[in-house]
């Protein structure tokens, strides 16, 4: 079973036009969802002038052995498809 939770209402960082970075815990009902849940991801979308890029964020991870947490930057090119990303860096050398 997959479930879209959304975030609660984020805080502003140092007074400029970025927001806090989501976490278990910034989820609507966090307490819940960082108890229950086997799996939790973000979807990260960033669009701003010099950072174009689509950043997914494995939090969590009950079973070690299927995978591991971690992060994935992801561009996407003029054909319509994804490329993978190791770094904000790589993202940005294009």
């Amino acid at each position: 079973m997959v479930i879209v939770a959304h975030p609660r209402g984020l805080k502003t960082v140092n007074g400029r036009n970025e927001l806090e970075a989501i976490n278990m815990y910034t989820i609507s009902g966090s307490a819940n969802w960082a108890n229950l849940a086997d799996f939790i991801l973000t979807v990260s979308r960033i669009s701003e002038p010099d950072r174009a890029f689509t950043r997914i964020d494995m939090l969590k991870v009950r079973d070690q052995e299927l995978c591991r947490t971690g992060t994935v930057y992801y561009t996407r090119r003029p054909c319509g498809r994804y490329e993978e990303h190791e770094s904000e860096e790589e993202c940005r050398a294009e």
